[in-house]
């Protein structure tokens, strides 16, 4: 088993359990085709009204050249026709172009997605292929030349390529669900009542399963009366090996499934009893219901 501790925030969706495999751009693929569908649109459409609005400005300046106005009123009514017909080259050239761009960009994570769910994996590999797809498919359509569809090929290789290696990077380092972000440092609540403190975020790079470890500490009222009951504090239970020859604070960490973390909490450990440092006298920056503990660390 491979594991490798992740030092970036992740995301999370708490409590459901984590998937096998990170999904790409943190997107499912329901999600993510219709949201590339219409980026690409958009993106097209902008593209597509102002170089129609272009041509038609200079068309309508060519086919008027014969006849230019004389008078003010004139210039102000061929000023007027030609906005008109900017406006309406603009709006076609748009639609044509950003339902061309939706197409190729739809058709590329189409095909990405079925590579993927082909090969088993997800992977650079899978935009490379894509890539190369959509390039071949692109140059048959328009029926390019040989060299014309090499070069084609060679972009959407390199582009491609550079797209699959950015997601890689993004699954590896984060693992989106729901909203709840962690880091190490961050407290978090957890199924079981607890409230843990994390120290590192591990990622098993075979399964890509999430596991954290940190320190736990357990809320006074839940001691079952070996303590004080008191509403807002919490203390930290330490369960060492006596055979451990490691530090005390590495020995205490505890393994936990990224599956059993509810919410986000804040803590602040302190030497007073509570509400002494608490948010009575000073205000978090976070809104977020502060702990804390009895004793310093």
């Amino acid at each position: 088993m491979e594991n490798s501790i992740i030092s970036r925030d992740i995301s999370i969706d708490a409590p459901q359990s984590m998937p096998t495999s990170g999904d790409r751009l943190s997107f499912p693929f329901e999600t993510r085709l219709p949201i590339a569908a219409a980026t690409g649109f958009f993106a097209g459409a902008f593209l597509g009204i102002s170089h129609g609005a272009q041509t038609a400005s200079l068309r309508f300046r060519a086919e008027n050249s014969h006849r230019f106005p004389t008078t003010s009123a004139g210039w102000y009514l061929y000023h007027k026709s030609k906005n008109y017909h900017m406006l309406l080259g603009g709006i076609k050239d748009g639609l044509k172009m950003g339902t061309k761009i939706s197409f190729w960009v739809g058709g590329f994570f189409t095909v990405e997605h079925a590579i993927d769910r082909f090969r088993g994996r997800r992977d650079f590999l899978s935009t490379a292929m894509a890539g190369l797809s959509l390039a071949g498919g692109f140059s048959a359509w328009h029926q390019f030349p040989v060299p014309t569809a090499a070069r084609t090929a060679k972009a959407g290789l390199v582009v491609a390529m550079a797209f699959g290696l950015a997601q890689d990077m993004g699954i590896a380092l984060t693992v989106t669900r729901n909203g709840i972000k962690l880091n190490p440092k961050a407290k978090v609540e957890l199924q079981d009542g607890r409230v843990m403190r994390l120290i590192h975020i591990i990622k098993n790079t075979v399964t890509s399963d999430i596991t954290l470890r940190g320190w736990a500490f357990q809320r006074m009222k839940e001691l079952n009366g070996v303590h004080e009951k008191k509403l807002y504090e919490v203390c930290w239970i330490i369960e060492v090996d006596e055979d451990d020859a490691r530090e005390v604070k590495v020995r205490s960490m505890e393994p936990i499934p990224v599956r059993d973390v509810i919410r986000r909490r804040a803590i602040r450990l302190i030497n007073q009893d509570f509400p002494a440092l608490s948010f009575r006298d000073d205000e978090p920056s976070q809104d977020l219901e502060v702990l804390s503990t009895s004793n310093s660390i």
